[in-house]
């Protein structure tokens, strides 16, 4: 690692590194996305990320014993459809993959949406992973979602006058 950011964190610990942070953070804003930050906006985002951290290491915390978790192949003739939704200030996208029975990666997808709202996002990703699903023929489908309303609206289904019935 770079003396000058060793000596940083020797100097000044968490607020040195949170505002390095911060300043990649408005850098990347700037060229990608044309936000240009006031620096003032820079620094308190620093303190406060500083400080979180600061909190967490001093707060006790209770070691908990690791919980291996894995994902499976469907196994048989079924295929998986792992889907997922995001939505980040005003930004919208989803995507997911298909694996065949032994878990093998066939195909991705992914898109963007000018909807803002979550459960749609997490509802289209389901959407257009099954359409992509039928268009290639594959018919034994085991699709995974993490989101819990998006599954429960599928499986239990919504009145006709849900914002969603009919889209």
């Amino acid at each position: 690692m770079k003396e000058w950011i060793l000596n940083g964190v020797k100097a000044y610990g968490t607020l040195y590194l949170s505002t390095l942070w911060g300043i990649w953070k408005s850098r990347n804003g700037l060229v990608f996305e044309e936000l240009d930050k006031p620096v003032w906006e820079i620094v308190y985002s620093a303190i406060s990320f500083a400080t979180v951290i600061q909190r967490s290491l001093a707060s006790p915390h209770t070691v908990r014993d690791p919980v291996l978790v894995r994902w499976e192949a469907p196994g048989g003739s079924n295929f998986a459809l792992n889907i997922d939704g995001s939505v980040m200030g005003n930004k919208a996208g989803f995507g997911g993959l298909v694996r065949n029975s032994a878990g093998e990666w066939l195909m991705g997808f992914f898109g963007h949406l000018d909807d803002k709202d979550i459960l749609f996002t997490e509802l289209m990703a389901i959407l257009r992973g099954l359409q992509l699903c039928w268009d290639k023929d594959i018919r034994n489908i085991q699709c995974w979602s993490v989101s819990k309303t998006a599954v429960t609206l599928i499986l239990r289904g919504v009145s006709h006058f849900h914002k969603y019935a009919n889209f």
